[in-house]
């Protein structure tokens, strides 16, 4: 998994919505539990119609044409990671503050 990610969420009518947020805060490699935190939020988000499933995508490029994209990716590049010394508790905080519905960046339908 990427420090950054999209995530797809699936709609009952099959449609497609893309979320842009953090991508190794919850775990490393494992999406399961960035995938379930963002089922629970997104209907928070006028997506149109009932979530169903949420999945990680495998690149950024799966959402690049959703109409927030370039918002989101400058949004999310004007935050420091910091890597070293500080990171622990910077996971700790955005990952609390992800399981509040923060930092999950809707892009938006076209």
């Amino acid at each position: 998994m990427e420090d950054l990610v999209a995530v797809r969420v699936t709609l009952a009518s099959g449609a497609s919505r893309y979320f842009v947020t953090w991508g190794r805060v919850q775990h490393a490699v494992d999406p399961t539990d960035l995938e379930a935190l963002v089922l629970e939020h997104c209907a928070g988000f006028s997506l149109g119609d009932t979530a169903v499933s949420a999945e990680v995508c495998a690149s950024l490029q799966e959402a690049c044409r959703e109409p927030y994209f370039f918002e989101a990716l400058f949004s999310f590049s004007q935050r420091r990671v910091p890597y070293g010394d500080g990171y622990e508790q910077w996971q700790r905080d955005t990952d609390d503050e992800m399981r509040r519905g923060k930092q999950l960046y809707f892009l938006g339908s076209a």
